[in-house]
């Protein structure tokens, strides 16, 4: 029985082999040529689809623009440069190893599950054309107002209660003149009555994470609940009255808290 079933294995590619007939290069070369210019259509349309779908990350402003701008822009040149191999590097690889004999989509059975799905949606799409262009105008409708609140409302300013001031001085400064002078910031810093507490740092930390040099102190401040702040006082006001004093003659200063960064 064994020796039955090897038999009818090797009759069959035997049969498949003598029935194999090559294509000629010119035609084998048209067919390409014709499937790479209905393919380019389909990736130029999609390319555009995707692109589109990013300018609302284009129009996010201020701390959420300076997160997100990088991503869409490296996507969209992506994108671009994908559409361009498409349509002059790909015919030529194609040309170059698409050779010999290709089976039938139909065989593969991932295709036939996709084609299952993907089949009657286009169809459905096909049949009613109105409906469907309907539903997209009012679905692009409905993004619109979306669309103008999002560099407002897409990422709320952050409280903790507590800020970082990070100054940096002068870069051949000695450990001595670092010490005195976060002795002396921490003291002005907890002189204001919204402060509860002040830990500062020159330098880096005993990490290998941290290689921050000597020139650099962070100060790690803990604010005091905003019931208990005087009158009227806002946050920026706290941050500038804590700058003024703070400052030094050669040095740049900055407060930050979280994705939040206010500089003074």
């Amino acid at each position: 029985m064994k020796t039955n079933w090897f038999k009818n294995i090797f009759r069959k590619k035997d049969k498949e082999k003598e029935s194999y007939v090559k294509i000629p290069e010119d035609i084998r070369m048209k067919i390409i040529e014709k499937s790479s210019l209905q393919v380019s259509r389909g990736v130029f349309f999609s390319t555009v689809i995707i692109v589109v779908s990013f300018l609302p990350v284009f129009m996010l402003t201020g701390q959420e623009g300076k997160l997100f701008h990088p991503l869409a822009y490296t996507k969209t040149f992506i994108l671009i440069v994908d559409a361009i191999l498409v349509l002059t590097l790909a015919p030529v690889l194609i040309s170059f190893f698409m050779k010999g004999k290709f089976k039938d989509d139909n065989k593969n059975p991932i295709n036939r599950g996709l084609e299952r799905i993907y089949e009657p949606i286009i169809r459905w799409c096909m049949e009613w054309k109105k409906t469907t262009l309907g539903i997209n105008i009012l679905a692009l409708l409905i993004s619109i107002p979306l669309i103008m609140n999002l560099g407002r409302e897409f990422m709320p300013p952050l409280d903790e209660g507590s800020l970082l001031f990070m100054p940096v001085t002068l870069p051949d400064i000695s450990n001595s003149e670092a010490k005195r002078l976060l002795q002396v910031q921490d003291k002005i810093i907890k002189g204001v009555p919204e402060v509860d507490h002040v830990l500062g740092k020159a330098g880096r930390a005993n990490t290998a994470t941290d290689n921050s040099p000597i020139s650099m102190i962070e100060t790690i401040i803990l604010l005091k609940p905003q019931d208990e702040w005087r009158d009227g006082l806002t946050k920026d006001d706290l941050i500038n009255e804590l700058a003024g004093p703070c400052r030094f003659p050669t040095g740049s200063i900055c407060f930050q808290q979280g994705l939040e960064r206010m500089w003074a």
